[in-house]
């Protein structure tokens, strides 16, 4: 017997196990299944718009859920960026009421964003504490020198 009889009969020995699996889960499933024409045509036309639907709306909410994790997540890191340009760059008090006060404000506001994107703070170029971007931009550069 050669390698290509020995393919074959493997082939055919496996291609009659899944017909008779497939004959015995045809049976099982053709038991559950509805007889009349109506409802078979029902099932047609539902279940593809059912199982359509509920894969939308699971990739839609998970992009939603990530974009906005994503974006909540930057505005923390911004928010505390900006505390601590506030505390390196201008003169605080001794018990730092200022930056107490400034923190407390960011979280009152915490998740809304009201406060980063005011108009007058975006026209002016400011962050959340009206602290020009330039301003600090330029301290940098002149401890940088």
């Amino acid at each position: 017997m050669s390698t290509l009889d020995t393919g074959l009969t493997l082939i055919r020995n496996a291609s009659q196990r899944v017909s008779a699996a497939n004959g015995w889960m045809g049976n099982a499933f053709k038991s559950w299944m509805p007889t009349g024409l109506y409802a078979r045509a029902l099932l047609i036309m539902i279940v593809p718009m059912v199982i359509l639907q509920t894969v939308v709306a699971f990739v839609f909410m998970e992009r939603h859920w990530n974009t906005v994790t994503r974006r909540l997540s930057a505005a923390v890191v911004q928010d505390i960026a900006s505390l601590i340009d506030v505390y390196k760059f201008y003169p605080q008090d001794k018990d730092r009421s200022q930056l107490r006060r400034i923190g407390q404000r960011l979280q009152q506001t915490e998740g809304t964003g009201a406060v980063r994107t005011h108009p007058v703070l975006q026209e002016r170029g400011d962050n959340a504490f009206g602290v020009s971007r330039i301003r600090g931009n330029q301290q940098r550069n002149a401890e940088d020198n």
